[in-house]
């Protein structure tokens, strides 16, 4: 690929929380956006894309 056109490269990171409360509410978007192929369609485009979820400490909330 030229480098010219290069696509850059994306880091998706799902952080599936709203107030301290996994998957509800606006904390169930990043697994939504996951499950619907949010990383299959940058790659469709031309981008190296990794995905990584991120939880909390054990001792926070």
């Amino acid at each position: 690929m030229d480098p010219s056109t290069a696509r850059p490269p994306i880091r998706l990171l799902r952080v599936p929380f709203d107030s301290g409360h996994a998957g509800v509410r606006t904390g169930a978007g990043p697994t939504a956006l996951s499950a619907a192929g949010a990383a299959d369609r940058l790659r469709g485009r031309g981008h190296p894309v990794t995905e990584q979820a991120l939880e909390p400490s054990g001792g926070w909330r």
